[in-house]
């Protein structure tokens, strides 16, 4: 089972994704990117450029593409270590720390299926 991560309709992305002042904008991992003019940044990091920035770093996800997927809404960039649909949870939360791991499987094909942890 993989629990770093839930989808990117959980109800938690989502107000997440609303505002950096909504309470479960914590709950994953977020950066708000560097400049694209930066020096010495990769040709992956230009790749992802929006409103003039860029990834802060040349991740990659397990699938090649940036491990950062930018959100317009809040002008930030989440982190995916999966799936761009599978936002990484932000561990060093104490609300996701605690959270009860609610084994609700969300299948999404035939051969992969996600968790979805919810906390309160």
């Amino acid at each position: 089972m993989v629990l770093n991560h839930t989808s990117d309709k959980h109800q938690w992305l989502i107000n997440s994704a609303s505002s950096k002042s909504n309470p479960h904008h914590d709950g994953y991992v977020w950066n708000n990117g560097i400049p694209a003019t930066t020096t010495g940044i990769s040709a992956l990091q230009k790749k992802f450029e929006h409103e003039g920035l860029v990834p802060s770093n040349n991740w990659e996800s397990l699938f090649g593409c940036s491990a950062w997927e930018w959100v317009p809404a809040v002008h930030q960039f989440y982190c995916h270590k999966f799936y761009i649909q599978q936002p990484d949870l932000n561990w060093s939360n104490p609300k996701v720390e605690k959270a009860p791991p609610h084994r609700r499987l969300l299948p999404q094909r035939p051969c992969h299926a996600r968790v979805r942890l919810r906390y309160q």
